[in-house]
Order: structure tokens, then sequence, then C-alpha cells
């Protein structure tokens, strides 16, 4: 459970120190140069996913309270539209538009969707922390940058591109869902 934490941790810390402390980036890129701050940044995000996967592994799932029978209907529901956040955020789509932050929603569904399907202190660990960690996140980014301008409509074609990409991505990550979790995501 130690090895999940820490990979929690390191996640959260490193996103949320750039949102803490608006002036650490250009003052870490000044000292290091952008390309090793982007790879510091990315060696670390690197690291706690594997802590992550390897923790959540290792670590038994301790039941710590019963899901509803139907929790598991409800993740398979939500789980496609995480995904399609996700891809809107990487999109000019209408969705990003209307959505200030949709990767961080997408991570709060993603973490809705697997508490209401898995009760142990694992899921509690990753999945409750991955939501704590989004929802600080989106505080802290409104705060530090004020409200949004609001940008112009685009085509719909970018919306349906995204939506596109949303379900691939679901399909491919619940085909290798059991490879990395050890836990298969349908049937």
């Amino acid at each position: 459970m130690t090895i999940l934490a820490a990979g929690v941790l390191v996640w959260s810390g490193v996103h949320l120190s750039l949102a803490l402390l608006p002036r650490l980036r250009p003052a870490a890129i000044s000292r290091l140069g952008e390309p090793a701050f982007k790879g510091l940044f990315s060696l670390l995000i690197a690291l706690s996913l594997v802590l992550i996967v390897l923790g959540w592994r290792s670590a038994p799932p301790i039941p710590v309270y019963d899901t509803p029978a139907w929790g598991r209907h409800l993740a398979v529901t939500l789980m496609p539209f995480a995904f399609i956040l996700f891809a809107a955020s990487g999109f000019n789509t209408n969705l990003r538009r209307w959505l200030r932050h949709p990767q961080l929603i997408g991570v709060i569904v993603w973490g809705i969707a697997h508490l209401a399907s898995n009760g142990d202190r694992r899921s509690m660990v990753l999945f409750g922390g991955m939501t704590l960690w989004a929802l600080a996140e989106i505080v802290l980014i409104n705060r530090r940058d004020g409200a949004p301008a609001r940008a112009a409509p685009v085509s719909p074609g970018l919306d349906g591109i995204s939506v596109l990409a949303g379900f691939a991505a679901y399909f491919i990550v619940a085909k290798l869902h059991p490879w990395f979790t050890g836990v298969p995501a349908l049937g």
C-alpha cells in the first residue's frame, strides 16, 4: 500500500506544485532550461505511474465498504464519458469551450466510477486520491488563472473526432486493463 500511496502522492505533488507555486515553473525553466525541466517533469510523472501500477498490483484488496449492486454498471457506463473528456482536452472542441477542465473532470468521473464498483482500501487510495487531486487542481488553477476567456465555437466535426478518439481509447484501455491492473474491466 505504501508504494501505491507514494505513486499517488508523487503524481499529485508534481502537478499541484505548478498550480500552488506559479513562479516555480519559470524559475525552474530559467535554471534548468525548458528541455531539462520538461524531461524532469515527465520523468517524475512516469515514476509516479510506475509506482501506482506496481503499488496497485502488490496491495491486497482489503474490503472497506460494500459497493452497490449497480456500481459495476455505473462504472462501465461512466468510463466512456471519462475517456471522451480526456480526448476533448487534446483538441480544440466545443466541449473544451464549455468545460474549462475536461481532462480533470474526466479524472473525477474515472475516480467516482471506480469507487462505485470497488470498495477496497487500495481503490480508496488510488481513485479517491486521484479524485481529490483533480478537484484540488481545478480549484487552484481557477484561483491562479481567474475567469476563463470564452472561445469561439468550432466545427462540430472536431467534437466528433474527440468522441471517436475517446471511445477508441476506452476500448484499448479496457482490453489492456487486466494486464496492468490484474482486474478485467469488462465482463
